[in-house]
């Protein structure tokens, strides 16, 4: 049994938590290879500089993303994309945390 971590961070506006957020779901004990973290931008202008900076803030705790999706945010999308995951890397006997 493991306990996983899933959620799609959006990078245009939540990138200022996830460092904190990174931080508090590694000392709750989850460990970094059970994030399953969706990134998300629709900033066109400034696409790449969010990406790199969800990037150095994942990288710092070894975290590596399991998607990035650059376009506007919609719902149905991010469900998808986020029980894609869960399909391929989590058992019938695990965990899952998903905060929102």
């Amino acid at each position: 049994m493991s306990v996983f971590l899933t959620c799609c961070v959006g990078l245009d506006h939540d990138i200022v938590l996830l460092d904190a957020f990174c931080r508090h779901y590694l000392d709750l004990g989850i460990e970094k290879d059970k994030f399953l973290l969706v990134l998300n931008t629709s900033d066109n202008g400034n696409r790449i500089n969010r990406i790199d900076a969800g990037n150095t803030v994942l990288k710092k705790y070894g975290i590596e993303p399991m998607d990035i999706w650059c376009t506007r945010y919609e719902s149905e999308e991010k469900w998808r994309r986020v029980h894609d995951l869960l399909s391929k890397h989590v058992s019938p006997n695990d965990w899952v945390v998903h905060p929102d």
